[in-house]
């Protein structure tokens, strides 16, 4: 089993994030749980989402207490206690513009300012598309290009065209820094 703790704040997409990832994988022949976990639903609220990704049936019914990933939408909710709970090797997915060095050397770190690309183009502070692009860069069984394609046809069944259009450009975007930062074209 393969889980996943996004943190993020209320309004960021966190939670269509992980629906919409729920629903690719489970086109892949996974079974997904994917679920968040409020406090006041509010805008700005900080808010944690999770997604477990198996082969086998999942029966688990509280949250993710060993993560293989994790995702801080809003870098204002990062602190390095919150990773006590990332496995050996763990990925760490941080969207900032700062550096950050971690004292845990054993985790794998990908730093990504997706909020300025998301102000950029969709002028608001919604990352969550932008940050999609992560998943092809870093699990082998997803074939980008159709990852890409059923994404955008998901994101067209609940927003207008000029709003996937802007969403898809955001991912590319950050598609194209990933290579270029972290040297892998996808």
């Amino acid at each position: 089993m393969y889980e996943i703790t996004f943190h993020s704040r209320g309004g960021q997409g966190a939670k269509s994030a992980v629906m919409l990832l729920g629903k690719i994988f489970s086109q892949l022949d996974k079974n997904i749980q994917a679920f968040p976990e409020y406090g006041p639903e509010r805008e700005g609220a900080p808010v944690r989402t999770f997604l477990r990704i198996s082969e086998e049936e999942i029966n688990i019914k509280s949250s993710i207490e060993s993560n293989d990933m994790m995702i801080f939408l809003d870098d204002s909710l990062f602190s390095e206690e919150k990773i006590d709970l990332l496995k050996e090797n763990g990925i760490l997915i941080i969207n900032t513009g700062s550096e950050i060095q971690l004292k845990r050397k054993d985790v794998k770190l990908y730093l990504m300012d997706i909020t300025k690309v998301a102000l950029k183009i969709i002028n608001r502070n919604v990352p969550n598309i932008g940050l999609m692009a992560f998943f092809p860069f870093l699990m082998n069984e997803i074939n980008e290009q159709k990852f890409k394609k059923d994404l955008e046809e998901l994101l067209s069944h609940k927003y207008s065209k000029e709003i996937v259009e802007k969403n898809m450009k955001t991912y590319d975007e950050i598609k194209k820094q990933i290579g270029e930062k972290y040297g892998k074209k996808i």
